[in-house]
């Protein structure tokens, strides 16, 4: 198990370190070569990452998902990079119901999650 100080650790590294967001990647060092594959691409949800995906080379990346992928990875412990698997593993003990009292309980580290779920 891991503690929700120790993940805020990790995210704080990445920020520290100047991560960037490339859409599809979970802790991967940005590189000429990467982004010459990615522009090949004709995917509408990588657009954003071909047209500002070159100020990362050099960088670490990931996206959302791939963010906490890459932080539990550091601990040895197994995590999706899908957001909707990562929900449903991880979130739905109680049937996806986010109560008032559990609203208010959420702290720094929590995934949020809003809306419906596929599948």
């Amino acid at each position: 198990m891991i503690k929700a100080e120790e993940l805020i650790a990790k995210f704080q590294q990445a920020l520290d370190d100047h991560w960037g967001y490339i859409w599809g990647t979970a802790g991967v060092m940005w590189t000429e070569a990467r982004q010459r594959d990615l522009e090949k691409t004709t995917d509408e949800n990588r657009a954003m990452s071909r047209k500002y995906g070159s100020k990362w080379i050099g960088h670490m990346v990931a996206d959302c998902s791939g963010l906490f992928c890459w932080a539990f990875k550091q601990y040895d412990l197994p995590m999706s990079h899908i957001s909707s698997n990562i929900f449903i593993s991880y979130c739905t003990q109680n049937k996806g119901k986010l109560t008032t009292a559990l609203k208010r309980t959420i702290l720094p580290g929590s995934a949020v999650f809003t809306g419906e779920t596929a599948g």
